[in-house]
């Protein structure tokens, strides 16, 4: 699909147990906020840009229903 392992994105919704797009596409504006990634040295969040892209897939799928 072209998505790094290594992505920061993907990471965080694996290590909050978030494994299908029902997940994703139930995670209030908090959730989002609050993702993170622990690799074991630090606490690490993925960037503003890809939090918003779960925002807009998010309403994307709101406004298809």
């Amino acid at each position: 699909m072209g998505i790094d392992s290594n992505d920061l994105l993907l990471k965080a919704l694996d290590s909050n147990g978030l494994d299908s797009i029902y997940d994703i596409l139930t995670l209030t504006d908090t959730q989002i906020d609050t993702l993170s990634f622990n690799d074991g040295t630090a606490v690490m969040v993925p960037s503003l840009a890809s939090r918003n892209k779960l925002r807009i897939l998010r309403s994307w799928n709101f406004h298809l229903q």
